[in-house]
């Protein structure tokens, strides 16, 4: 083979080598990539609620709406959404869209009267949604719209979290039955629209989950009404009390989003 075609023929064969080796790096690139999830790394934890009152379709076409509503939800790691009417579901798909870091699940629907609800668990991608519990229907004659529970692991950090929204005339008896299926194990808080204060519940004046830890104050407004009522409400055993950190009411709610503000809790993402 003269010399000239040897060159030629070594020059190929190493662009050849060289080729193979960048597509091997590749492969193995995205074979990484894609067995790697993302972990949460956070050393704080924020846990919302907000009742989006009627979220449904006629919402969700409203993307002005929407924004907003992603707007104060993204600064929080987890979101629950009360008052989803919708049964085709699509507006909780269309709203849980606009925020691609976070993934989302949705309870079963329910409710006595013809408007039936859900309510939509929204979390940062890293967190694991380890186990819901759907209380419903199982427990439909002791609530309106039973509760669901849910165990969320956040890096070493484990907390199960009920969310519920009360009848407002049965909140009292809804407050009792949601006591007595309520573990004490490990840390574990109640969050969402109890109805818990004004002529449905007097907290001084009833005994029930009297050794926990009111995060939100008799005296705090969670409603965009003139009048000042603590409805939305976060309850905390001493487990999760341990990590307590702070509350907040977003209280800049606009008639147009809900008649509730959101409220949020932030704990230490770790055991103390």
């Amino acid at each position: 083979m003269p010399n000239s075609e040897a060159i030629k023929m070594k020059e190929k064969l190493r662009k050849l080598l060289k080729y193979g080796v960048y597509l091997g790096l590749a492969s193995i690139m995205v074979v990484a990539n894609f067995g790697c999830k993302p972990k949460f790394e956070g050393k704080k934890l924020k846990v919302m609620n907000w009742n989006l009152q009627a979220f449904g379709e006629s919402k969700a076409r409203n993307e002005t709406l929407l924004n907003s509503y992603v707007g104060v939800m993204t600064n929080a790691d987890i979101i629950f959404i009360q008052e989803i009417r919708d049964e085709k579901n699509l507006a909780f798909e269309k709203l849980c869209a606009k925020m691609p870091g976070y993934d989302h699940t949705i309870s079963s629907r329910a409710g006595r009267s013809v408007s039936k609800e859900q309510y939509g668990i929204i979390f940062r991608k890293g967190i694991a949604l380890n186990r819901l519990e759907d209380f419903n229907p199982t427990l439909a004659g002791d609530f309106e719209r039973p509760p669901i529970r849910v165990e969320f692991i956040c890096g070493s950090y484990t907390v199960n979290v009920y969310n519920v929204h009360t009848k407002p005339e049965n909140t009292r008896q809804e407050l009792r039955n949601l006591e007595a299926i309520t573990t004490n194990a490990g840390n574990v808080f109640i969050i969402g629209d109890l109805n818990a204060s004004g002529s449905y519940f007097n907290h001084k004046n009833e005994r029930v989950f009297e050794n926990w830890f009111w995060a939100i104050r008799d005296s705090d407004d969670t409603t965009v009404a003139r009048s000042i009522n603590a409805y939305d409400r976060v309850i905390m055993n001493s487990d999760a009390q341990r990590e307590f950190l702070s509350y907040g009411i977003e209280t800049n709610t606009t008639r147009s989003q809900s008649d509730h503000h959101p409220v949020w809790v932030e704990i230490a993402a770790e055991e103390r």
